[in-house]
């Protein structure tokens, strides 16, 4: 039976509804019974559209490739929507989408490096574009895959040394070394 005082209706934390119940003080609620999770289809299309270009320089940067970056950029987002039951919507999703992503193209390389495969030449549309992507493939082509992603996530995508550095699962002190020595060999090229 509720106590005294207490009030009966439908309650929300977040993004997940919950009700009818009875609030028997802050927080305590009885009878509480899950109608529905969220709208994942609209929760899906914000991240995806916020974050698809991120995360796809992000993965160009990574594997300096532009059909592995669409390819991985496309499995992030399928991954997302496979574990959308499981995600904490109302967190920041691009740490998720990176650190996904980046697991991903861990899972790619170890599978070139097994097989030697070579991947085909990116499809360019405008004048101009293939010479450019390939100064900056040619450019990016001397960084390791940690400055890559380094100078990307900090200096295109904005996201603090000390959010990379969690990302990529190593220290700040880690990424500000991979930011200097990538400075350093783009001086030179």
């Amino acid at each position: 039976m509720p106590e005294e005082g207490s009030t009966t209706g439908w309650v929300a934390f977040g993004r997940i509804t919950a009700g009818p119940c009875t609030k028997l003080g802050s927080g305590v609620y009885e009878g509480m019974e899950l109608v529905s999770v969220g709208n994942f289809d609209v929760l899906y299309t914000e991240a995806f559209d916020a974050h698809w270009r991120d995360v796809f320089q992000v993965l160009l940067a990574w594997t300096n490739d532009w059909q592995a970056a669409e390819d991985l950029t496309q499995e992030t987002f399928l991954r997302l929507w496979r574990h959308r039951d499981r995600i904490d919507w109302d967190q920041p999703m691009l740490p998720w989408l990176l650190v996904a992503g980046r697991r991903l193209a861990t899972d790619r390389f170890r599978a070139l490096r097994r097989h030697f495969a070579v991947a085909p030449v990116a499809q360019f549309q405008q004048d101009g574009q293939l010479e450019r992507w390939l100064d900056v493939q040619s450019a990016l082509a001397v960084l390791s895959p940690l400055e890559r992603t380094s100078v990307v996530l900090t200096a295109f995508v904005g996201i603090s040394t000390d959010e990379t550095a969690r990302i990529l699962d190593t220290t700040p002190g880690a990424v500000r070394s991979a930011m200097s020595r990538a400075r350093t060999k783009l001086g030179e090229a």
